[in-house]
């Protein structure tokens, strides 16, 4: 893939070294979930995946799964950004009684789809949203 524009150097004798382009794109995989069910959006193309976990619920179990061209579903191990202390790398997600976001950074390069299984909630919802990113050098 190649940038959406056009760049020409004013001065071309005097342009060295690589121009980093990053495109990113806003992505909601679930938006205020009450119920359990499945979640997918396209990441063809893309790198990177950063989303947040967040809402009101009392608890809820989250597991982060991808798909190649193949369309079969396995685990992708995300790392948890926030809160230091606690960041690790897993498959899934539980929280229990604690409303606070959660950042996820997952490695999407060459997959076709993620889907967030959102296997359990309790009184209230939940919401992941994020950004795609891909890099162009």
């Amino acid at each position: 893939m190649y940038p959406p524009f056009k760049f020409t150097a004013l001065n071309p004798g005097q342009v060295t070294g690589n121009i980093h382009i990053v495109n990113q794109s806003d992505v909601t995989v679930a938006d205020a979930a009450t119920t359990t069910g499945t979640h997918d959006i396209d990441v063809s193309g893309y790198k990177t995946l950063v989303i947040e976990v967040y809402g009101t619920s009392t608890s809820k179990t989250v597991q982060f799964l991808v798909s190649g061209r193949s369309g079969v579903y396995q685990s992708i191990e995300g790392f948890k950004k926030l809160a230091p202390s606690t960041a690790t790398f897993a498959t899934q997600t539980t929280t229990d009684t604690s409303t606070t976001p959660e950042c996820w950074e997952f490695d999407i390069e060459g997959l076709k789809s993620f889907r967030a299984n959102l296997s359990a909630i309790a009184n209230g919802n939940c919401t992941i949203k994020g950004v795609n990113y891909r890099d162009w050098e």
